[in-house]
């Protein structure tokens, strides 16, 4: 399968589903990355040793509304591509089912990079990086031809790997622009719904993108989460507009982190253009062109102490580098490459002839001195989960390799 992007080919691999089963444990809760409206993102390994995501749609009630959002997703990210979008590298078609294969390299979402606190909080120079390259994503959306306008640009949606670089995702409800320049109604699960102008004119335009980027925008500044019943007002965008008019962008820092207090304008401009973006009348609105240059332009006034010192990712966030090359794999040519990890380092009390003659089996990071069935697998993974241990369960001579 290929698509074409400015003229070029671009390739996307077919992944046999029972090759996509056997490397998620027939889609064990383990491997789940996030839920959505109508999809589940999984994470699996390739047989080049690359991570990736797989989504799929929900069973049950939501399966045909999920096939129709995976179905629509493939064929618009198959004709466009960009830096900031995340890369669509495989699809499993030999079924009905209809399953979608991503990039994945290490990434967590940004809505949890922003709430939960697991994580760590992101600083300034990373939060504008991320804005930025989100606005340049949209930016590209807008400026194809047809248009093609997401519909559902929200903090879930978006990727971030270990160094703060951001790639946009859920194109489940994407459109392009139809001849007559009109779109579909809003799909009520979707960010788009949210809009003013949408909700009193029923009418979808590319401004509607640029009205859910200002609802992101205040969110990456405060670390609110767009709507909170929490709080009061429970919409972020009326917490945030009345203290905008006020000056008093300062207000809205995010109390996880401390203000740049030595330039506080990055703040206030970054507060002024979400305003702009937020307006209730969408002929008001800055185009995503604008937004982005705009962003560009308060990056490079970020000082130079401002990117030094602690950079959100490789050791707050989740990741899986230490047992990613012992995960089952994505088979090259229909085939399931499980591979078992050999010790670097030997027990003293244990040979290395005794270990070589036990032949450790291997799934998900969890080492057996012997072969384990799949039901016992699974219970070992439940315990693990229960327990809340993030590694894998190891023997003792093989504890220090993880730590």
């Amino acid at each position: 399968m290929a698509s074409r992007d400015k003229g070029k080919v671009r390739r996307v691999c077919r992944f046999r589903i029972n090759d996509i089963h056997l490397a998620t444990c027939h889609f064990h809760k383990s491997f789940l990355l996030s839920n959505a409206a109508f999809t589940q993102i999984y994470k699996a390994q390739i047989y080049d040793g690359s991570m990736v995501m797989i989504k799929k749609s929900w069973s049950g009630d939501r399966y045909w509304d999920g096939q129709l959002a995976l179905e629509n997703e493939r064929k618009i990210l198959s004709s466009c591509k960009g830096n900031y979008l995340l890369n669509l590298i495989g699809v499993s078609d030999d079924t009905p089912e209809r399953i979608l294969v991503f990039e994945y390299g290490n990434r967590a979402l940004l809505s949890e990079a922003l709430h939960n606190d697991t994580h760590g909080a992101m600083n300034w120079p990373t939060r504008i990086r991320i804005a930025h390259q989100v606005a340049m994503a949209i930016r590209g959306l807008h400026s194809a031809k047809p248009q093609i306008v997401h519909r559902d640009v929200k903090s879930s949606n978006i990727w971030i790997d270990n160094n703060g670089n951001a790639k946009l995702g859920g194109f489940e409800f994407a459109m392009r622009a139809s001849k007559m320049g009109a779109y579909a109604k809003c799909p009520l699960k979707s960010m788009s719904s949210i809009d003013p102008d949408y909700q009193s004119m029923e009418h979808l335009c590319a401004k509607t993108d640029v009205y859910c980027f200002g609802v992101l925008l205040l969110e990456i500044i405060s670390g609110r989460k767009a709507l909170d019943m929490n709080h009061n007002p429970p919409f972020v965008v009326d917490w945030a507009l009345p203290l905008i008019h006020k000056d008093k962008a300062i207000l809205l820092c995010d109390p996880k982190i401390k203000p740049p207090f030595q330039n506080l304008k990055v703040v206030l401009d970054m507060a002024r253009i979400a305003m702009r973006c937020v307006n209730s009348m969408c002929l008001r609105r800055p185009t995503m062109a604008d937004v982005a240059e705009e962003l560009k332009m308060i990056s490079l006034r970020v000082p130079l102490f401002m990117k030094q010192g602690s950079e959100w990712g490789a050791k707050n966030m989740t990741t899986f580098k230490h047992y990613s090359n012992e995960l089952p794999r994505i088979g090259n040519n229909g085939k399931t490459n499980i591979r078992a990890p050999r010790p670097q380092h030997s027990h003293p009390n244990i040979e290395e002839s005794s270990l070589r003659s036990q032949r450790p089996s291997m799934l998900f990071g969890v080492i057996a001195p012997k072969p384990i069935l799949n039901r016992d697998l699974l219970q070992v993974i439940d315990d693990a989960i229960a327990k809340k241990q993030r590694e894998p369960l190891l023997p003792p001579y093989l504890k220090h390799e993880f730590i």
